[in-house]
């Protein structure tokens, strides 16, 4: 397993429906990645640079992890001006069986899901790029 710094995110406080900003100030926390950990990102392309695309939604991004105690992630950018940004992700549904965090690097958002102790399953969650208004859902399968 690999180790990092994550800003965690617990599901309590997020409200279907709602559009809450990830907080800033939350706990930093160690995290080791999965020895599992597949995700893919579909790119969704605007034909217009720079123009949001309030209300399209881009293809779905999946997960397959394992639940071995580690972290799955994968990373959200935001393309504009020729250059590549970090996403401004905001989680508007949370999983039911799990932890999202994220943290903004140099060129990219990491956004990360960890499984609750002994899940195994489907779990669903939904982060939205609020620079392009463009929702991301996201399917996560979760194996022994």
């Amino acid at each position: 397993m690999r180790s990092g710094v994550l800003v965690l995110l617990g599901t309590a406080g997020f409200i279907a429906g709602c559009s809450p900003a990830i907080p800033t100030d939350t706990l930093s926390a160690t995290f080791q990645q999965s020895e599992l950990c597949q995700s893919q990102v579909p790119i969704q392309y605007s034909a217009l640079a720079n123009t949001p695309m309030a209300g399209v939604s881009a293809p779905p991004i999946t997960i397959e992890m394992s639940n071995d105690g580690g972290w799955c992630a994968f990373n959200l950018s935001t393309f504009m001006g020729g250059g590549a940004y970090p996403a401004d992700v905001h989680l508007t549904r949370a999983p039911a069986h799990g932890q999202v965090a994220t943290r903004k690097l140099q060129r990219t958002t990491q956004v990360a899901y960890k499984p609750a102790t002994g899940f195994t399953g489907a779990d669903e969650f939904t982060v939205v790029n609020q620079t392009l208004g463009m929702a991301r859902g996201v399917t996560v399968t979760v194996t022994e």
